[in-house]
């Protein structure tokens, strides 16, 4: 797995999972889904992409649920996951998580996510 295909399956284990240009039209806003910026680095030079959680509902369970699943995932030191070059080193970044309020429904329930993302590759 490639650099760009481990932030894809990192993301998308949690919920589908799209690059923020290229959501589909389809995309389940009840089910939810995430958006993410596909930042790549080098080696020591960590990068800090954003993601957003989407639902629609007149609750935050949703959002709630697929928040709390990536920040026990990640825990206080983040995971290491295995990629073709090497290892992707995902950690919270701060602030973790904080309400995305760009919306004009009320029924969007949002949440940005900052990371730090390391690429320790050749």
């Amino acid at each position: 797995m490639d650099r760009q295909e481990a932030i894809h399956q990192f993301w998308n284990q949690f919920a589908d999972a799209y690059d923020q240009n290229t959501v589909p039209d389809e995309a389940d806003l009840v089910k939810g889904y995430i958006t993410y910026q596909k930042v790549i680095g080098e080696f020591e030079d960590p990068v800090f992409p954003e993601a957003i959680i989407w639902t629609r509902s007149k609750s935050w369970r949703t959002a709630d649920a697929i928040l709390n699943n990536i920040a026990d995932f990640l825990g206080e030191g983040g995971q290491i996951l295995k990629i073709d070059e090497g290892r992707l080193w995902v950690v919270k970044g701060s602030p973790f998580a904080q309400e995305h309020t760009e919306n004009e429904d009320d029924n969007i329930k949002a949440y940005r996510l900052n990371v730090s993302m390391e690429f320790m590759t050749k």
